[in-house]
């Protein structure tokens, strides 16, 4: 009798201990705290098509509360400009390459209705809406809108610095602009206007959005990577003149008349292709190929200037998920 006696109280003791697990289970086992969900600089990557509006966007900028229990109020999140961290990055990255900084978005360029959004009861995650306007917005640089959450907000800031603060890079593109594979000879001309020696090898070609048509690239081998001050002299603007929906004309121009810049208008034509991937039927590729045949001057020794000439295809290649929007994937990545 004694040791059924022992028994159940030994199991009344476990089922009471067990009770008391489950009961410190249903409280909160972490501080709650609010972040961006997209934080920090590589994580942080937002991108736009410009499309018909002229360059007119609307974005939400989730935020999230963490912790393991449900959120059980509205909460206010309050954001601000943070510039300083900004600079730190640049510095920190680039040092004195200060041409190579990425620039604060200008403040013409994007307009919050309200510095602050709120994460509805029973959800992680809320919106802080913003509204942007890229027309003329001078892609030579990379910008981005750095901000982080305030102690105004309802809950602490997570304490964390990059779960607090977000660096978003702005990457705005449209359907021709992106990294160009080349399968064409850039040879210097002689004197005569005749070809000179063995062509200079440029595998790839990056390009940048003007509008919804255009975009630009650097001539040439003209290194991305230079001071800006040298690389800008060679840029050079491709618009696309549709004939029909997969081909057209391009028209080229420089606004730089000194590097003489000439293009084969009756030559330079693109093409698209289009093809489902056959092993992933939602996959969806699509190759714009560019045939150009243009002419410039290399004005690197100013007293001896090397005149250039392209011949050759540009292919861009998208792969495209036709199950969610175009904005909602890396397709630069």
């Amino acid at each position: 009798m004694k040791k059924i006696c022992k028994l159940l109280a030994a199991a009344t003791a476990c089922f009471a201990l067990f009770c008391s697990c489950n009961d410190e289970w249903e409280g909160e086992q972490y501080e709650k705290y609010v972040s961006f969900v997209k934080c920090g600089v590589d994580n942080a990557k937002v991108y736009f098509k410009y499309d018909a509006l002229g360059g007119e966007k609307q974005y939400r900028i989730p935020v999230m509360v963490s912790g393991s229990s449900t959120n059980n109020r509205d909460v206010n999140v309050v954001i601000a400009l943070d510039a300083d961290t900004l600079d730190a990055y640049n510095y920190s990255r680039f040092q004195n390459r200060t041409d190579l900084y990425y620039q604060l978005l200008p403040e013409d360029k994007y307009n919050f209705p309200k510095m602050s959004g709120v994460i509805p009861k029973g959800a992680d995650v809320g919106y802080v809406d913003v509204n942007f306007q890229f027309q003329g917005l001078d892609l030579k640089h990379e910008y981005i809108l750095p901000l982080q959450i305030t102690e105004a907000s309802d809950l602490a800031p997570n304490p964390r610095k990059y779960y607090k603060k977000t660096l978003m890079n702005v990457v705005l593109y449209n359907d021709y602009s992106g990294t160009y594979n080349i399968a064409g000879d850039l040879f210097v001309l002689n004197s005569g206007g005749n070809k000179d020696g063995e062509a200079i090898m440029v595998e790839t070609r990056n390009s940048w959005v003007v509008d919804e048509e255009t975009i630009f690239f650097y001539a040439g081998n003209t290194e991305e990577t230079a001071n800006i001050d040298i690389r800008e002299q060679y840029r050079i603007y491709v618009r696309f003149d549709p004939e029909t929906e997969t081909s057209g004309k391009v028209t080229m121009w420089s606004e730089n008349p000194a590097i003489n810049f000439e293009y084969d208008q009756q030559t330079c034509i693109y093409v698209i292709q289009e093809s489902m991937d056959e092993l992933l039927p939602y996959l969806k590729w699509r190759y714009i190929t560019m045939v150009l045949d243009y002419k410039y001057d290399d004005l690197t020794i100013p007293s001896h200037e090397v005149r250039h000439n392209f011949q050759g295809a540009m292919t861009l290649e998208r792969k495209l998920n036709i199950l969610m929007p175009e904005e909602d994937q890396d397709i630069f990545d």
